[in-house]
């Protein structure tokens, strides 16, 4: 899918800024009903952030349109989110870019 395949080259071009991860099963669930967010999207969770402790992009997963994106972020791995370790990954206070897609479940 080309959505992923952007959020996923942008992980390597942003590496060392925070936890590139995509979402699926019970928790992409969850995502999608607190957030209220429609796939193709990318979640950022900023836990340390009080101002603005997450955002959302869901337009076009362009190069040019993610660069704008990402770097309208102050602020990034990539890995699997799952139940088990989510608490882990926000635990450690890294920014979250969790990548919501068609068919991640």
């Amino acid at each position: 899918i080309k959505e992923y395949s952007a959020f996923k080259t942008w992980s390597g071009k942003m590496k060392g800024r925070g936890a590139f991860v995509s979402a699926s099963g019970d928790l992409l669930g969850h995502l999608l009903e607190k957030h209220n967010v429609q796939p193709p999207a990318i979640l950022v969770i900023k836990p340390r952030d009080i101002a603005e402790h997450h955002a959302i992009y869901s337009g076009k997963f362009t190069d040019k349109a993610l660069k704008k994106f990402f770097k309208s972020l102050r602020l990034p791995k990539m890995g699997p989110l799952t139940v088990g370790n989510a608490g882990e990954q926000l635990d450690d206070g890294r920014t979250l870019f969790i990548y919501i897609g068609r068919t991640n479940r």
